[in-house]
């Protein structure tokens, strides 16, 4: 009997990557009044006093400003499927999940509607995208520039907390 033969760079293409799980921070307008007032009612004098030098006090006041983010604002666990595309956004899926729901029902003319809606916003998803890619590369920061590489590379570190606005 022969053994199968083994075709490594196919396992390569082939391979299934689990999700990875990304901490976002959930920033709004009420947890951002809720960071305000909190902010408001620091005693800043208080670093200054306690603190000697330049360098200490801007590092102090630093992980105090982000003592505060953390109480503040909401986080969550998400996962991030390696297939998905990065204009697949909140809005996009729920509309496939919307999608699914009619296919179900075997509703035939809200599928129509729903179709070409999702086809509407994945195309204005896209062009934000590419706006957003773009934008990174305009001007001269060179900070934007390699966000820009970075976002088009998938390129992310390990335990980055990504922000996420409320949209509406």
């Amino acid at each position: 009997m022969r053994s199968p033969v083994y075709y490594p760079f196919v396992e390569y293409f082939y391979k299934r990557q689990k999700p990875s799980t990304v901490t976002v921070q959930q920033w709004n307008e009420n947890s951002l009044e809720h960071l305000r007032a909190e902010l408001d009612a620091t005693d800043w004098n208080a670093f200054i006093d306690a603190v000697g030098d330049l360098d200490e006090l801007t590092e102090t006041v630093n992980d105090y400003i982000n003592f505060c983010v953390e109480l503040t604002i909401p986080t969550k666990q998400i996962k991030i499927y390696p297939n998905n595309k990065p204009w697949i956004t909140k809005r996009v899926k729920d509309v496939i999940n919307r999608k699914k729901r009619l296919f179900g029902k075997g509703d035939p003319e809200g599928l129509k509607k729903i179709r070409s809606e999702l086809k509407r916003i994945i195309r204005k998803e896209r062009a934000a995208y590419k706006d957003k890619v773009e934008g990174h590369f305009t001007g001269g920061n060179m900070k934007r520039v390699w966000e820009g590489v970075r976002l088009m590379s998938g390129y992310k570190k390990n335990n980055e907390i990504l922000p996420i606005t409320q949209s509406g």
